[in-house]
C-alpha cells in the first residue's frame, strides 16, 4: 500500500496560477493530515481494492473537503492521505484505521503534527460519520465528533466542518482566520463533494498500475462539473474545480476535451468571473484547450 498525498485543496496545486488568489499559510503553522478511506459496508472487515460506489466515494471526498475547509479558515497547513494499492485502485478499509496506524502514516515525511481520521457507517440511512483528532507524536486521540445525516442531505457535513474547526483551534495549535474571498461553497455542497472525488479519480488515473478501465464516465464527469458551474455562475471555487478537472482529463482523454471546447468557451463568455479570479480562470482554460 502507498499513500497518495494532496496538499491543501485538491483543485489548487502549487503550480496553478490560482495560487495567487489564496495566501499561503505561514511556514511555522501546524500541519494537519486527513485520512478517510474506511467505511463499514458489511462486505468484509478487511482492506480491499475499492470499486466506485457512494460509501467509497464519500470516504475519499470528506477528507478532501475537510482539508480544504481547515486550510481556508485557519493558518494551518493541511494534507489529505489517500491509500492506494499497487495493482491500481483506491483502498477502502472495512474498519476504521487504528489511531496508531493513522498516526504512523501521518508521521511520514513531511510529518504532520496532527491527523483527522474520518470513518463512515453507511449501512443504514441516516449514515453516521465519525471523526477523531489525533496527535501524531504519540497517537493520542484529543477529541471526537460523531454525527448522523441522511444521504439526501450530504450538504450537512458543512456543520461538521465548522465543529472540526473549533476543535482544531482548541487542540491542534491553529488560529482561525477569515476565509479568502474566492473560496465559496455552493449553497448545497453535496454535488461539490462528488466533484472533489472525481478530480481525485481523474488525477489518479495517471498513476502506476491504473489501467485503462480505472477511469469511467468521463463525459458524465465533465457534464456534472459544467452543470455545477452554471448553477453557481459567480462562484470561483466551482469554476476552478471544473478547470482543474479538465486539465487533468486532458492528460488521459484529450479527445474528450476537444468535444467540450465550445461548451467550455461558452461558459467562460456567458458567465465571466470578476477579476482577478476571472483572469486566472481564463489562463487555465487556455491551458486546457491548447
Amino acid at each position: 500500500m502507498t499513500l497518495v498525498t494532496i496538499e491543501g485543496a485538491i483543485w489548487l496545486p502549487a503550480n496553478s496560477p490560482a495560487a495567487s488568489l489564496f495566501p499561503a499559510p505561514p511556514a511555522d503553522a501546524s500541519h494537519l493530515s486527513f485520512l478517510g478511506s474506511s467505511a463499514e459496508t458489511g462486505h468484509a472487515e478487511e482492506i480491499t481494492a475499492q470499486l466506485s460506489d457512494w460509501p467509497g466515494r464519500l470516504s475519499r471526498a470528506l477528507p478532501l473537503f475537510f482539508s480544504e475547509h481547515v486550510r481556508f479558515h485557519s493558518n494551518a497547513q493541511t494534507r489529505t492521505l489517500v491509500p492506494w494499492i499497487s495493482a491500481g485502485g483506491f483502498i477502502l478499509s472495512g474498519m476504521c484505521w487504528t489511531d496508531e496506524d493513522a498516526a504512523r502514516y501521518a508521521r511520514a515525511e513531511p510529518a504532520s503534527d496532527y491527523l483527522v481520521l474520518t470513518h463512515l457507517k453507511p449501512r443504514t440511512d441516516p449514515w453516521t460519520l465519525e471523526l477523531r483528532l489525533i496527535r501524531t507524536i504519540d497517537a493520542k486521540c484529543l477529541a471526537t465528533i460523531e454525527r448522523s445525516f441522511h444521504f439526501s442531505k450530504l450538504g450537512e457535513v458543512v456543520f461538521v466542518a465548522r465543529e472540526l474547526l473549533s476543535l482544531s483551534s482548541q487542540h491542534a495549535e491553529i488560529t482561525l482566520t477569515a476565509s479568502p474571498r474566492d473560496y465559496v461553497l455552493p449553497a448545497d455542497p453535496s454535488e461539490y463533494l462528488l466533484r472533489l472525488e472525481q478530480l481525485l479519480a481523474v488525477r489518479s488515473s495517471t498513476m502506476e498500475g491504473a489501467g485503462d478501465g480505472f477511469l469511467s464516465g468521463e463525459r458524465a464527469i465533465v457534464d456534472g462539473n459544467i452543470t455545477l458551474s452554471v448553477a453557481n455562475p459567480r462562484n470561483p471555487t466551482t469554476r476552478l474545480v471544473l478547470l482543474e478537472t479538465i486539465l487533468a482529463l486532458r492528460k488521459v482523454r484529450p479527445q474528450i476535451i476537444k468535444e467540450y471546447r465550445d461548451k467550455l468557451e461558452l461558459l467562460q463568455r456567458e458567465h465571466p468571473l470578476p477579476r482577478p479570479a476571472g483572469e486566472v480562470c481564463t489562463i487555465l482554460l487556455h491551458q486546457a484547450l491548447a
